[in-house]
């Protein structure tokens, strides 16, 4: 089979992607992904044998609405051309796109005409993620217009993928039926997330872990405040923090402020083949993401992978986390308080045994939750057209 897949991302940094392209090429479909390109890399390139066409730079810099508006509408008219040409050499049977924005799906619209099928890929829902993006209200026009936009877009799609449960009963409710939705968690992929049993040997440091997007609803400030209280429990600790995004320099800035520079390091976003290393030496994973009207209910990737790494985590309490983990397999703190969060630092780091009993617990949602299960979920869409 010919499939297409279009990412307004880098490639090589979503895990979701990548996942669901590398799965149809293991498999002997033929896959080609458009997405975005750093600005040092080459237009085409064939990774793990999905070949890859980076159309467009991209800041991740967008403070103002409407420089992030501008940026998707442009990336929309180039992929839509760029598709059309692929589309007259290639004969797709399958275009996978994957938002953010759910209006990418009609950069397929001439493909379909043709008979090709679509699926549309929701990673996060657009009205709730522009909402607490923006501080919107419910009833203000591009909400609304956002919400049509879904709606359009899902008809239009011959099935849609959502990455958490919550999200498939909020867009059946308002958008869709609900056998037009497949749930496909961001399990992780084997290939580069596995557990890796903690050495007892003695380290320099005691590590926190936050490998992620550096927006505000993520919470990374909240983490560093955390650690503002933590110097004075535990000598050596030291925070990671592996990502960019509009938020880094104010974030360096906090830093800066509370003379935290010798506890916190910040690394630039690295590819999914490189992060297990970062994972290798964590001693225990964050999750501070604020509470919110798009991230209770946004499931973190991170999390999971943590989870499948053998990993320690403790974890901002919010809806998704509660329906899918409980306090025996993670630790919850109270989301936007640095001192509930260093409490459960503290108390991790003072008890290894609860540290075990963590991992171990976690371990049973690592079963239900296979990568494998997923990837045969997704095939099932995929052969169904």
């Amino acid at each position: 089979m010919k499939v297409c897949m279009l990412s307004y991302s880098f490639y090589e940094n979503d895990a979701r992607v990548r996942c669901a392209a590398e799965s149809l090429s293991k498999r002997g479909d033929t896959v080609d992904v458009i997405c975005l390109n750093k600005g040092n890399q080459s237009r085409w390139n064939c990774l793990n044998g999905v070949n890859i066409y980076r159309i467009k730079e991209r800041n991740l810099n967008e403070k103002r609405k409407t420089d992030y508006i501008l940026r998707l509408l442009s990336f929309f008219f180039l992929s839509s051309f760029f598709i059309l040409k692929l589309f007259i050499q290639k004969k797709y049977e399958v275009f996978h796109i994957h938002n953010i924005p759910d209006f990418l799906v009609f950069t397929a619209f001439i493909p379909k005409l043709f008979g090709s099928k679509i699926i549309l890929d929701i990673h996060d829902i657009m009205p709730e993620f522009y909402i607490q993006k923006f501080n919107a209200s419910q009833d203000h026009i591009l909400v609304k217009l956002l919400k049509l936009i879904e709606k359009i877009s899902m008809v239009f799609a011959n099935h849609v993928l959502v990455s958490n449960d919550i999200w498939k009963k909020i867009l059946a409710t308002r958008s869709i039926p609900e056998k037009k939705i497949t749930v496909i968690l961001n399990a992780p992929d084997d290939s580069y997330f596995h557990y890796q049993k903690k050495s007892n040997r003695k380290r320099d440091y005691f590590t926190l872990l936050y490998p992620g997007s550096l927006k505000d609803h993520f919470g990374v400030d909240i983490a560093i405040r955390a650690i503002d209280v933590l110097k004075y429990h535990i000598p050596n600790v030291h925070f990671e923090i592996v990502g960019q995004g509009p938020l880094y320099n104010d974030l360096l800035n906090l830093v800066k402020k509370l003379n935290l520079e010798k506890l916190i390091t910040f690394h630039e976003s690295v590819t999914i083949e490189e992060i297990p290393e970062f994972f290798a030496h964590a001693d225990i994973g964050i999750v501070p993401k604020r509470r919110g009207i798009f991230s209770d209910n946004a499931l973190s990737g991170k999390l999971l992978e943590f989870v499948k790494m053998g990993i320690p985590s403790i974890v901002s309490k919010t809806p998704v986390e509660k329906l899918y983990f409980n306090e025996d397999m993670v630790m919850f703190f109270e989301p936007e308080d640095p001192n509930d969060l260093a409490r459960c630092v503290i108390e991790l780091y003072n008890n290894p045994e609860k540290r075990k009993k963590l991992i171990q617990n976690a371990t049973q949602f690592n079963k239900n939750h296979d990568r494998e299960i997923y990837n045969r979920m997704y095939f099932q869409v995929i052969d169904s057209f």
